[in-house]
């Protein structure tokens, strides 16, 4: 499925910015999409598993969206919008002083980097529109 390339692209491009940074250690991937019905003006994020289906997307949209507004249209088309990556380091990651402390926005390449979970942790939060 191309979500899966286009998922396997940002977590490459998530752990070269986290070496850069100085971080090391076994990053955790968390996968998610931004999706609406067509022609709506907002989206539900929807978590994205490795290798998920269109089928099972569409089932957890709609799902949400019934549990969210009390409906859902099960025939109508659902766009993606968005599609989001959160990486954090697994417990025992390391990283040089400039990493722990540091707060990075590269605008141009879509990447917020922020402190988080403590002097040991790191989140880099990354999106592809």
């Amino acid at each position: 499925m191309k979500l899966e390339k286009e998922f396997r692209k940002l977590e490459a491009a998530a752990g070269k910015e986290f070496r850069a940074e100085g971080w090391h250690g076994r990053l955790e991937y968390e996968r998610s999409l931004d999706l609406r019905y067509r022609g709506e003006g907002y989206e539900l994020n929807v978590p994205a598993a490795a290798n998920v289906t269109a089928r099972v997307l569409a089932t957890q949209f709609h799902d949400e969206h019934q549990r969210r507004y009390g409906y859902h249209h099960a025939g109508r088309e659902i766009e993606l919008v968005t599609l989001r990556l959160r990486a954090r380091f697994a417990d025992g990651a390391t990283g040089s002083t400039r990493a722990k402390g540091c707060r990075t926005d590269n605008s141009a390449k879509g990447v917020i980097m922020r402190k988080a979970g403590g002097a040991r942790g790191g989140v880099l939060s990354t999106t592809k529109r």
